[in-house]
């Protein structure tokens, strides 16, 4: 039996092909507006 879940899934393998999906759109997003370089420069130089 499967699990309500907010994206209204059913299937397994097509919540995992849509958390993929999810995951890659954000970490683009982070890499594309600086976000990622301005936390590894904090986590280096704890400025």
């Amino acid at each position: 039996m499967a699990i309500e879940n907010k994206l209204g899934l059913a299937s397994s393998a097509g919540l995992a092909r849509e958390e993929e999906r999810i995951s890659t759109k954000k970490a683009v997003e982070l890499f594309e507006n600086g976000i990622l370089d301005k936390l590894l420069l904090r986590r280096i130089y704890n400025v």
